[in-house]
């Protein structure tokens, strides 16, 4: 019992009821605020992000959330046992198991599986004669390339590897093909977008014998290690070879061992020696294509590149153990793959890492999960505050109301030249214009009091959900690029001012040549003097932001939609000017920094 005395003499008598029915004590999961459940989520991994949202609809709807980094797991290929494949997850200990048979459905033959070349960011790239695509074990998403065109050559050999950018859809596969024994044959390479309809075959004979182990491409270059143990870059563009000797070799060591790495913004070339078949260093170089150079490494910003026969990957360093950090973990030996050799790349120390991996027959493959984004719609939800519990009390709002509760179907209009718009009959036989795809809108320039209408080029920024900018969807309140073309053509027209146009120094002879030009076209393009004199008014009172002045050298504005292009099929909105401008610009720099960090 408790007493109260209030500031006058009465005395009140409160007693404590302890409720008798156990249903007034349960609580619900979805009674949990948000915010408190996507902390909890941001320090699992993603199987684990899974199993939370499987709990609920309301977990279900909760935005994508970056899960925690763990270890690679291992895919093996067994194809001497019913054609079976395995994921192996380190953390749990836990073998997954599912038959190559399922590959059938993805256009494979049954009694011809496909090679799985690598992995990267979640996906596996599959081949198998000319069909080649990227699979994701996890989320089944596939996507699908045109088949490829192959060489009927007597030792073959073909290698893949595949780009797929963190901000973009548009995957890219590279590969080569060419004969092992046969030295007046040549090489060819193929590359092919997922957007592409063909193939792009490029033929080429290199200075060397043939290739050794994986290739690797970034940035319109192809990296392979010849048969010397040098570093041959292939540049697309100037269809040219050029050689990189690393450093070397010692007569001391009986074998090495090499290999490239994708790190993401650069190539890196690591090697490891054998001294009486023991493992007795490693080095790890990056690639300097601008000094044709091999720049020796000492650290690995915190990361460890795991590293066995049939592949490599590196491991982010919040998923790392402290004592390992910066160092190349190899396989120590095949009947105890548990035990791992790390060697230390700032004082090449060798030490036993104890992991939690475990020998199985067949091709082990690490399979890079920290890339695996799990897509999980929330569909058309509908809240549930305003419902009583079951007891028939009120549930109190804790939080404000969602628009994703609203029940409304999301368009998801896409970026894409192949306009698409369609008109749909809604509740109470209204009708809706939903915009499938888009790519032009018109936009307003506040300050000048001009509407354009002009192409709509990327999507840049989105403050609700990084995955609406990495699938280019247009959205209201998305920050988008649009081609300044137009405005720049009414600005030379109504201030007489050619805005954007690169200032550059030359000599005086060319400086002459060049006013005679300016000269004749203005011949070309007489006016009058009344209109001479509207524009010298106008410019008197004209005063360009520099932002957005720096915005037409480029050719492209920043803008923000107006519109909801699934409701009125249009993406029209107005160029950022002023304080939004600076803020979206800030915006962009700190999410710029952060890739570049990472």
């Amino acid at each position: 019992m408790l007493v109260f005395q209030s500031t006058g003499n009465d005395i009140y008598n409160l007693e404590v009821i302890k409720p008798t029915n156990d249903k007034v004590m349960e609580t619900l999961w979805s009674d949990l605020p948000e915010e408190l459940v996507e902390v909890i989520m941001s320090k699992l991994v993603f199987t684990d992000q899974a199993r939370v949202r499987a709990v609920c609809k309301t977990w279900q709807s909760l935005r994508q959330i970056q899960p925690a980094r763990q270890l690679p797991w291992l895919f093996v290929n067994d194809r001497n046992k019913s054609s079976k494949y395995y994921l192996y997850d380190p953390l749990y200990k836990k073998t997954n198991t599912f038959k190559g048979t399922g590959f059938t459905e993805l256009g494979f033959i049954e009694n011809n599986l496909p090679n799985v070349h690598c992995s990267k960011n979640g996906f596996l790239l599959l081949e198998s004669g000319t069909l080649v695509l990227l699979y994701n074990p996890f989320t089944y998403e596939t996507i699908k390339f045109p088949p490829i065109q192959r060489v009927d050559l007597h030792n073959s050999k073909f290698d893949a590897t595949f780009e797929c950018p963190p901000r973009s859809a548009d995957y890219l596969i590279c590969a080569m093909e060419f004969d092992l024994f046969n030295l007046k044959l040549p090489f060819y390479i193929r590359i092919c977008r997922s957007k592409d309809k063909s193939w792009t075959t490029i033929t080429t004979k290199p200075n060397f014998r043939f290739p050794k182990g994986k290739i690797a491409y970034k940035d319109g270059a192809i990296y392979c290690i010849d048969n010397s143990g040098s570093v041959a870059i292939f540049d697309i563009a100037q269809d040219s070879w050029i050689s990189i000797a690393p450093f070397t070799r010692d007569p001391k060591m009986w074998f090495r061992d090499k290999i490239l790495v994708d790190a993401g913004d650069e190539v890196l070339f690591v090697e490891k020696e054998y001294y009486k078949s023991v493992v007795s260093s490693v080095y790890c170089f990056r690639i300097d294509r601008s000094q044709n150079r091999c720049v020796k490494l000492k650290s690995l910003g915190g990361q460890v590149l795991f590293w066995n026969y049939y592949g490599n990957v590196l491991v982010p360093k919040s998923a790392t153990p402290e004592e390992i950090r910066d160092g190349v973990c190899v396989d120590s030996n095949c009947k105890e793959y548990h035990k791992r050799n790390c060697f230390s790349l700032k004082d090449g120390r060798r030490s036993v890492y104890f992991s939690n991996y475990k020998l199985m027959k067949g091709k082990h493959l690490f399979f890079d999960s920290n890339g695996v984004k799990l897509n999980f719609s929330s569909g058309i939800s509908r809240d549930s505050m305003h419902k009583r519990r079951a007891t028939g009390g009120k549930k109190k709002a804790w939080r404000k109301k969602r628009k994703y509760e609203m029940g409304r179907q999301p368009a998801n209009t896409k970026l894409s030249s192949n306009k698409t718009v369609r008109i749909i009959r809604v509740r109470g036989g209204n009708r809706k214009i939903r915009a499938l795809r888009l790519d032009t809108g018109n936009y307003s320039w506040g300050s000048e009091a001009v509407t354009r209408k002009t192409r709509i080029l990327d999507v840049v920024y989105n403050a609700s959900n990084n995955e609406l900018v990495r699938t280019q969807t247009l959205v209201k309140s998305a920050i988008v690029q649009i081609d300044a073309a137009p405005f720049k053509q009414w600005y030379l027209q109504h201030y007489g001012v050619d805005v954007g146009r690169k200032k550059k120094s030359t000599a005086p002879a060319a400086a002459k040549k060049e006013g005679e030009e300016d000269e004749a076209a203005a011949e070309e393009a007489k006016k009058s003097n009344h209109v001479v004199r509207k524009i010298e008014k106008r410019q008197l009172d004209n005063k360009l932001d520099s932002h957005i002045e720096e915005q037409f050298n480029g050719g492209r504005l920043l803008a923000a939609i107006a519109s909801r292009p699934g409701q009125c099929g249009r993406a029209d909105g107005y160029i950022l000017e002023g304080k939004e401008l600076e803020f979206y610009m800030k915006k962009l720099q700190k999410k710029k920094g952060k890739g570049a960090a990472a």
